[in-house]
């Protein structure tokens, strides 16, 4: 069998470059229910030092965080499809507790639909973030990342306006 040598550089994937807040002592509730992918995001996290809690559906999510203190985690990453509740069902659910947090804990999507259409449900359902898998390291982190820095600001604006009063 003849086999072609390549004579130059194969171009590396570009790195997408690591911004914003560290992820290291934070807290992830993590709904999914395929436990390759389960295990997959729980390593990606604990090699940032992000604590992990997982639940294997949409309603085991619910009520882990519901039974939660309130800010006891940092933010929920939400399989969209999933057995027993699924994961626009359990963002919905999540979004109408009667928590100080339920409104801003930010919730990323994780689904292997990446049409523009199943984006727009899960923002409709109350995510905040949209990650296709299989995931992407650098983009987990990135997304995460974003989702810490804008509840930093959100809690600051507001700290600032308590003040005022």
């Amino acid at each position: 069998v003849p086999v072609t040598i390549a004579r130059e550089p194969v171009a590396a994937a570009p790195q997408l470059r690591q911004e914003g807040v560290e992820l290291k002592g934070k807290r992830v509730l993590l709904c999914e229910d395929n436990l390759l992918n389960r295990e997959i995001v729980v390593t990606l996290l604990e090699n940032k030092a992000v604590a992990v809690d997982c639940a294997e559906n949409g309603a085991a999510g619910l009520q882990k965080f519901d039974k939660s203190r309130t800010g006891w985690y940092d933010a929920v990453l939400m399989d969209i499809r999933m057995p027993v509740m699924d994961g626009c069902e359990a963002a919905q659910a999540m979004r109408a507790l009667d928590r100080r947090d339920s409104g801003s804990i930010p919730i990323v999507a994780l689904s292997a639909d990446a049409f523009e259409e199943s984006v727009q449900l899960a923002k409709a359902a109350g995510m905040n973030g949209y990650l296709a898998k299989p995931v992407i390291p650098e983009q987990l982190y990135r997304e995460l990342s974003k989702m810490f820095e804008a509840r930093a600001a959100s809690r600051g604006r507001n700290e600032r306006a308590c003040d005022g009063e």
